[in-house]
């Protein structure tokens, strides 16, 4: 009579990177483990889990959570103060175990602003150009077909339209110098 003992073997996630995202709070925020992209495993048969740092339960995968993984996707729906902290995107198959973290800051706009300056996603265009304002960070909140419409508002922050204003009015004064 032959006795077979099955013993879990531990493996050693080696841990490819740190990698810092910010999001407002109360705005919605993914973010994509990479690993699956990066490591080319399209036909490998591998497990894809998110945990919150220190954590050994895994984020949950209903998808009305506010906090869920969605196949490698982290989502959170909106995002919190609270939920500043570091998350683990962890990537098994059956010979190695590669980790990635990411350390989520979740912040607030600054007093008496409508931005916050250490976090502001600025973009400069001159007047005279056709270029457009593009919106960050929407890869996956859009449809297969991109027919979403995207929807801009202007912010009664008169601050910030007064700092616009005084750059724009830079920009055009040193583009005068320079003709």
């Amino acid at each position: 009579m032959s006795v077979f003992y099955a013993t879990k073997i531990r493996k050693f996630c080696f841990i490819t990177l740190k990698i810092l995202i910010s999001v407002l709070v109360g705005e919605p925020l993914t973010i994509d483990c990479l690993l699956d992209k990066t490591l080319a495993l399209q036909h490998m048969n591998y497990s894809l889990t998110w945990y919150k740092s220190g954590s050994k339960m895994p984020v949950t995968q209903v998808k009305l959570s506010r906090i869920h993984q969605h196949k490698n996707l982290l989502w959170f729906m909106p995002a919190i103060l609270e939920d500043s902290g570091s998350y683990e995107c962890v990537m098994r198959n059956l010979t190695s175990c590669k980790k990635i973290y990411f350390s989520v800051i979740v912040f607030k706009n600054t007093a008496g602003l409508c931005f916050n300056g250490d976090f502001l996603y600025a973009q400069e265009i001159s007047a005279s150009s056709n270029a457009k304002i593009v919106c960050p960070h929407l890869d996956y909140f859009r449809d297969e077909k991109n027919t979403l419409p995207i929807h801009w508002y202007k912010v009664g922050c008169s601050r910030f339209w007064a700092a616009l204003a005084l750059r724009a009015a830079q920009m055009t004064a040193a583009e005068d110098l320079a003709r």
